[in-house]
């Protein structure tokens, strides 16, 4: 069915039945790829959050996907409270990782801890924070 609403160009009905595959069998992976190319290529931000949310409901001690739900909660500004909380668990386990770094020190920011986060955040190395994807941390810090 997957590959006749792709064939017929029907790709609100094919994302509609990876959502439903997704729910029914919950453990296959391939399913989860479909869904994070499609929503990547949309920029649907509320999408992925809600993709990794489910992901990280199969994989719960998954710090990457910790990750990623707390960055997008933070930038949603939905759930705030737990995603501090999976920002500062994962920070906890590898303080030195820039991306669980910066995600730190932005769940810091919008808490309105702005010393606490630029502390945070300059214990990265010159070469971490002029990664695009933490230099864009750093700069809002």
């Amino acid at each position: 069915m997957l590959q006749a609403a792709a064939a017929f160009g029907w790709e609100r009905e094919a994302e509609g039945l990876l959502w439903t595959i997704q729910s029914k069998f919950p453990r296959e992976g391939w399913v989860y790829q479909g869904l994070l190319i499609k929503l990547q290529k949309d920029k649907n931000t509320r999408g992925l959050h809600q993709l990794y949310t489910k992901m990280l409901e199969v994989e719960p001690k998954n710090p990457a996907l910790k990750n990623n739900v707390a960055l997008l909660s933070l930038l949603l500004n939905l759930q705030v409270t737990k995603a501090n909380a999976l920002a500062k668990e994962i920070y906890a386990v590898d303080p030195k990782n820039p991306t669980f770094n910066s995600t730190y020190a932005y769940s810091l920011y919008v808490q309105g801890k702005t010393n606490e986060a630029i502390k945070t955040i300059q214990q990265l190395t010159p070469q971490q924070l002029d990664d695009p994807s933490v230099a864009a941390y750093y700069g809002v810090v």
